[in-house]
């Protein structure tokens, strides 16, 4: 992936102009990059959608970081958060077989209740468990860290317990009940047949 969004950078992106003319051409030329790696993907409706989504998200990111109210009010978990649900939900389309196919899974995340039997009420446990882990880390490690990035990294992953307090502890006993969370949604959402690769098929 990092060679092809080179590829497509210095390729593509910058040969159109890149962010040399305006935000009117960059924000086109955006729009183009993105579509065009999308259809490299596949020549399909949900392949495309994905791409100009993509798009709009770095649309939306680009003008909210011009806002002094995003960069300073805004709590970066919440930033985290919007991000990873706009992007799993433009690989609806790039996962899903066909257009009507994204289109029913939509309708089925923002029409779709307890009672329906389908429903992955786990799933939801498993995210608030991820939010819950992201603030605790975000707030205990990353706030009262003084020791630079790598320190904080040795003491969340359980390095050197005895350097660490008991904050620091709890969350490295929640990444555990984190990672068998997520151990037990793969086991149960998994399907028992034998599915290949996604990118195989590229």
């Amino acid at each position: 992936h990092i060679s092809l969004s080179s590829w497509f950078k210095d390729y593509l992106y910058i040969p159109l102009g890149g962010n040399r003319k305006g935000k009117f051409n960059t924000y086109k030329n955006m729009f183009l990059t993105m579509v065009i790696s999308g259809f490299w993907h596949g020549a399909d409706w949900t392949f495309i959608i994905w791409g100009a989504l993509h798009a709009f998200g770095r649309f939306l990111t680009r003008e909210f970081e011009r806002s002094n109210f995003y960069n300073q009010k805004i709590p970066k978990l919440a930033k985290q958060i919007a991000v990873f649900a706009f992007v799993s939900f433009a690989w609806i389309f790039f996962r899903a077989q066909t257009l009507n196919d994204a289109v029913l899974i939509v309708k089925k995340i923002f029409t779709s209740g307890f009672s329906d039997p389908q429903f992955p009420i786990l799933a939801l446990f498993f995210c608030l468990a991820v939010w819950i882990y992201q603030f605790l880390y975000e707030f205990f490690v990353n706030r009262h860290s003084k020791n630079g990035d790598l320190e904080t990294y040795q003491n969340f992953t359980g390095v050197r317990f005895y350097n660490i307090s008991k904050k620091k502890l709890a969350i490295g006993s929640l990444k555990v009940v984190v990672v068998i969370l997520m151990i037990l949604y793969m086991i149960i959402f998994t399907t028992s047949g034998n599915e290949a690769f996604i990118y195989f098929q590229f």
